[in-house]
């Protein structure tokens, strides 16, 4: 008989699951921690979705599911890893299928989240030992991020609707998962081919059943905005130093957090002796001190009440004073000037 140990982390009434599982001729245990799991043929753990980052940190070494109460709903994800050992006998798979597909979502419920959910999903059935895959699904997201209809991809190699898979690196993780069991997360990275092209962050894991499961994140849109951001950030950085006059950021508590070249010059100081470790109060003849430290509370406080324009004495490293002409301004972001 088929042994599953059910675990119940939550204040969650799981009372009419082990009967289902029980009916099927399954031995199901029901209990608050994974003690036994080694002499059980899977675990099924009941939990919340802000506990899966502390379950996925334990070491469970039989094939292992996730049932998330999410109030209204309870879903299975995917099985989170298989251990060193062979993943188990066909009973395991068949079982593990039976629970995903009819005891907790049903099929009509399980294709119904497939359908719905943002994320993209593609199920892959390996061929030629290993070396290629064929589409066995591929959900509405997939769909729409990949601009191509499920029916067109169906029981069609990977290689075939997909031809930068290789150069793109998943090809080799199907591969690693297939053969392994142990799933990957494939970090964010560029696919291209001569009709599409978009990066793209897949999470891969194996089922019970054999097939392979990519659920991934089309990152494109993120991606672009980071560049541009980066972009306006070396236009900004150039601006900032090359202003010709000397320019500092600075903290509410007075730390110098950015300093360009001319102050550099001006200090006698590199950057790095600068920023993060030097005050602008370092910088100032004890007789304007005080003055402009009451300006800069002032202008933390609301910046009207501080003047923007003023003068004041500059002192460098080596003891030499000049008079100065300040314009400050406050930076929209937390308490920069």
């Amino acid at each position: 008989m088929l042994r599953i140990l059910l675990v119940r982390d939550a204040e969650v009434d799981v009372s009419d699951l082990p009967e289902k599982l029980s009916s099927s001729g399954v031995e199901v245990t029901v209990t608050d921690t994974i003690e036994g799991a080694a002499e059980a043929d899977a675990v099924l753990i009941y939990t919340t979705p802000d506990r899966v980052s502390w379950w996925a940190s334990c070491d469970i070494r039989v094939p292992f599911m996730y049932l998330l109460d999410l109030d209204e709903n309870v879903v299975v994800t995917c099985p989170h890893g298989f251990p060193e050992r062979p993943a188990g006998t066909e009973e395991i798979k068949a079982c593990m299928d039976f629970i995903i597909r009819r005891l907790v979502l049903e099929e009509e419920r399980y294709r119904e989240l497939f359908e719905n959910i943002n994320t993209c999903v593609a199920v892959y059935e390996a061929v030629d030992d290993g070396e290629d895959f064929i589409f066995t699904d591929f959900n509405r997201a997939a769909e729409e991020t990949e601009r191509i209809k499920r029916e067109d991809v169906l029981g069609k190699r990977v290689t075939e609707v997909f031809p930068g898979v290789e150069e793109f690196g998943l090809l080799d993780v199907l591969r690693r998962v297939y053969r392994t069991g142990n799933p990957e997360h494939y970090p964010l990275t560029q696919y291209q081919d001569e009709r599409i092209s978009g990066w793209r962050e897949n999470f891969v894991y194996r089922l019970p059943s054999g097939e392979v499961v990519a659920v991934y994140e089309d990152r494109t849109k993120e991606k672009h905005l980071q560049e541009e951001l980066e972009e306006k950030e070396k236009l900004y950085r150039t601006i900032f130093e090359n202003t010709g006059a000397a320019t500092t950021i600075v903290d509410e508590d007075t730390t110098i957090i950015l300093a360009n070249r001319e102050f550099e010059r001006l200090s006698g100081y590199s950057g790095d002796e600068i920023e993060g470790k030097k005050s602008w109060t370092e910088f100032v003849v004890d007789e304007d001190l005080e003055r402009m430290t009451e300006y800069h509370k002032l202008r933390i406080r609301d910046p009207s009440l501080a003047p923007r324009r003023y003068t004041f004495r500059f002192q460098n490293r080596h003891g030499e004073v000049r008079h100065m002409h300040m314009i400050v301004d406050m930076i929209r972001v937390p308490r920069k000037a």
